[in-house]
């Protein structure tokens, strides 16, 4: 015998078979065959015997579905052909065994759609794949059409006798009973058969001298030998050290009849010499139809792995006992109800306490517990809970001798079988009182840590937005001090040259529109000056003021940037006498607090200027101007942060972030403070207090003609501002040289020398190209002390030194006493 693969019509199939051609046998078979493959019981082979007896072809019926080739009769309501035909090869894919129709009506379809009264013996066997499965099933038939019929005719011969027919009758049921039972017998014999060999138990039949009478292959294997080699030969020839624990169970069984049942048989056999083995044996006697015994039936199991499998188990059990026992751990199992079914060793001994006092007890009411109602009480709600399946965890004090506590973590788990069934609780816990100690440890150290962490970060932080509001101001003011030295000339220019056309005309609408125009420059340079002083880019220009005096002037601006809907009001006591800022500064300051508070009622509301006195807890006296509005108000946060530069709560495009900072930067450096009183959704209060000031009278000489045909030097870059100046220093009276930077003033002023003409003065501006004022007064020092007095739209004290500086944009009367200073200290 060997294995091949055959081909059935075209389809390969496997098979053990002598080596003859498989194809040419399955073709020449007489017995009209089909093969066909499940599911679907599509026909993939069909023999010349098939083809002959249903009158088809094979290319009619390759790949097609076997009822699809062969239908029941659809005239016929009793047809059961089909149904029949698919049950019994349903069976066989799914007992894997073959299976026999003793007698089926099944008509066939002829030529025309016809069909022919056809009686069929079907036989369907399986044919199985390499993994066991079913890959194919032969169907087999036997047409006995003619034998049928021939009964049937012969019935109806029969029944035309008038005697007899019943005996007659009698005898064609038990014909058909005898041709059922024969199949039925035979199909079930090739059942056992099959079921004897491919068995994985050891099965066996021995004769009254217990020789082998048969035996199947896994026992053949279990003794160590070919199932041939055991045929005819006694049990002990096989297996002779089996003989002690084996014999005394088979005589018995062949000497009383009765069968011996879980037989243990152990020795050693061929298939491992020397491995002594264990089996569990069943024997049953097999009697004759006059009841003597005539043998024994073997069914046996192998059961060594099994038990030392179990005895390993013992032993990791009692071993795992044994240290569990030496732990001081809380094990044990309890019923589902909270029964304490088993417990080590280690808590019971603790506890001051033996088995008897909590072995088949209720879990809860162990002397372990009985200390606390509302533990015990906890513990009945948790077992519950664990027996739905819960797993419960937590710390809870334990009662051990002498009244002591220990805190154990304790768990209550569910133990489940393979079918998920809750059979147990575990409970558990182990000691955990030094954990706890280091916990609370670890926690103050942690807390410890945290505060330092928490003041060294604030600390950090502080420092770090120190650092960037520095930044954020040293930007500003590089920003701010590069632009004001040009815009300082602009506005410096502008206002020279009203100031002088004022004096050249006697025009009052020229004179009317001379006046607003330095008053607009007065005001761009007032801007400029809030910039420079915000980013500590200039010192404050601070004097004497009648407070009640700039708030009224001031009003009308103040009003317009209040809105046409706010009510505005401003309320400035006649008697609250000066204080000592900038006023330019703080004009600004208050329009801005004043803008905010528009914002902040949306055009809509009450906006008030309340000027007040105090005196402070050292008993000085100091001025407080309050803008206060009726608008959204402010949340603490937002007040806490309101001064920061650059933050803004107002939408993108609608504030720089700079006004109150610049406000608060203000008051500081008039020695004052600016206050924040806010409140949601009832407005705010923001108060600038300033020193009052001493009382005296200080007044500005007006211009006048002081320059005695003296010649002065007028150096800048910025011809507009240079030749407006040079205006105003000849209306002084004086003679004025003019020179665009610091190099072309030292030529004149040696060219000067030269020729005998003294320069008595000088004035120059700070920033020029090619040589700049400061360097050009170092060069004319060098060779004669001419006095100088610097202009700037800077704050360049760290170039200029003690010099004396006047700041652009000034004023006629300004220029004025600048000069005069020059020569009243020679």
């Amino acid at each position: 015998m060997e294995e091949s693969l055959v081909r059935l019509n075209g389809t390969e199939v496997e098979a053990t078979l002598p080596s003859a051609d498989f194809g040419a046998l399955f073709d020449a078979a007489p017995t009209p065959l089909l093969v066909v493959s499940p599911p679907d019981w599509v026909i993939v082979a069909a023999n010349q015997a098939r083809l002959a007896v249903t009158g088809t072809t094979r290319d009619a019926l390759i790949g097609k579905k076997l009822f699809e080739a062969f239908p029941d009769d659809p005239g016929d309501p009793h047809a059961d052909g089909t149904r029949n035909l698919a049950a019994s090869l349903a069976k066989v894919l799914r007992t894997k065994m073959a299976d026999t129709i003793a007698l089926q009506r099944y008509p066939l379809r002829v030529a025309g759609g016809e069909f022919e009264e056809r009686w069929w013996h079907p036989i369907n066997a399986p044919v199985l794949g390499p993994e066991g499965e079913v890959a194919w099933i032969i169907h087999s038939v036997e047409d006995v059409t003619e034998q049928v019929l021939a009964r049937q005719a012969a019935d109806a011969t029969r029944k035309k006798l008038q005697q007899g027919e019943t005996v007659i009758e009698t005898m064609q049921i038990a014909e058909t009973e005898l041709m059922a039972t024969a199949a039925s017998a035979r199909s079930q014999a090739a059942e056992l058969e099959q079921l004897y060999d491919r068995s994985p138990m050891g099965l066996a039949l021995l004769d009254r001298e217990l020789k082998f009478v048969r035996i199947n292959e896994a026992l053949a294997e279990m003794n160590g030998l070919p199932v041939e080699a055991h045929i005819g030969r006694t049990a002990w020839d096989i297996v002779p050290e089996l003989r002690p624990s084996a014999e005394p169970a088979l005589t018995k069984v062949l000497t009383s009849g009765e069968p011996a049942l879980d037989v243990v048989v152990t020795g050693t056999t061929a298939a491992k010499p020397g491995v002594v083995r264990e089996w569990r044996e069943q024997f049953y006697p097999l009697k004759n139809t006059s009841g003597e015994v005539i043998g024994v039936g073997i069914v046996c199991d192998e059961v060594t792995e099994r038990r030392a499998l179990e005895r390993r188990l013992r032993e990791s059990e009692a071993h795992l006992r044994r240290v569990i026992d030496q732990l001081f751990a809380f094990v044990g199992t309890l019923t589902p109800d909270g029964v304490l079914t088993e417990a080590y060793q280690a808590p019971i001994e603790a506890g001051g306490i033996s088995r008897e006092d909590v072995i088949g007890k209720p879990f809860a009411d162990a002397p372990w517990w009985s200390y606390d109602a509302q533990v015990q009480a906890r513990l009945r709600e948790d077992i519950a809970a664990a027996a739905a399946g819960a797993t419960i965890r937590y710390d809870v004090p334990v009662a051990m001798a002498a009244d002591s506590r220990v805190t154990i973590d304790f768990q209550l788990a569910p133990l489940r079988d393979d079918g998920g069934n809750i059979t147990h609780l575990i409970a558990s816990g182990v000691v955990i009182d030094d954990r706890i100690a280091a916990e609370a440890e670890l926690r103050a150290l942690n807390e410890t840590l945290e505060r330092r962490v928490r003041e060294e970060a604030s600390r950090r932080e502080a420092a770090q937005q120190a650092l960037l509001q520095a930044q954020k101001l040293e930007a500003l003011g590089q920003l701010t001090s590069g632009i004001a030295h040009d815009f300082n000339n602009v506005i410096q220019a502008i206002s020279a040259g009203f100031a002088l056309i004022m004096k050249r005309t006697s025009d009052p609408q020229i004179i009317y529109i001379a006046e607003h125009s330095v008053k607009a420059a007065e005001r761009g340079s007032s801007i400029v000056k809030q910039l420079l002083s915000f980013a500590r880019q200039r010192p404050l220009e601070i004097s004497r003021i009648d407070l009640c005096a700039l708030l009224n002037e001031a009003k009308p601006l103040l009003e317009r940037s209040a809105g046409a809907k706010a009510n505005f009001s401003l309320d400035c006591p006649d008697d609250i006498g000066t204080v000592e800022t900038d006023p330019g500064l703080l004009e600004a300051a208050l329009i801005n607090l004043v803008v905010n508070a528009r914002d902040a009622i949306c055009d809509h509301g009450c906006i008030s200027v309340r000027v007040s006195r105090a005196v402070s807890d050292t008993g000085a006296s100091h001025v407080t101007i309050a803008v206060e509005d009726d608008g959204s108000g402010m949340s603490p946060e937002v007040v806490a942060r309101a001064r920061d530069p650059f933050f803004t709560t107002k939408a993108q495009g609608h504030g720089t972030g700079l006004g109150l900072a610049m406000v608060h930067g203000f008051a500081q450096q008039c020695h004052g403070t600016l206050r924040i009183e806010s409140e949601v959704g009832k407005g705010t209060v923001i108060s600038i207090d300033l020193p009052q000031a001493k009382q005296t009278n200080c007044l500005a000489p007006e211009p006048e003609d002081i320059g005695g045909r003296k010649t002065i030097l007028l150096v800048d870059d910025d011809s507009s501002v240079r030749s407006l100046v040079a205006y105003q220093l000849q209306d002084m009276g004086f003679h004025v040289v003019e020179a665009e930077d610091g190099s072309q003033a030292l030529d004149l002023f040696d060219r000067q020398r030269a020729r005998g003409l003294p320069i008595d003065a000088i004035l120059t501006d700070v920033r020029m190209p090619r040589m700049d004022g400061p360097s050009f007064v170092r060069q004319v020092h060098s060779r004669e002390p001419v006095p100088a007095l610097f202009m700037t739209g800077y704050a360049e004290a760290a170039e200029i030194n003690d010099a004396k500086v006047l700041n652009k944009p000034f004023e006629e009367q300004a220029l004025a006493a600048a000069v005069r200073s020059l020569f009243s200290d020679r």
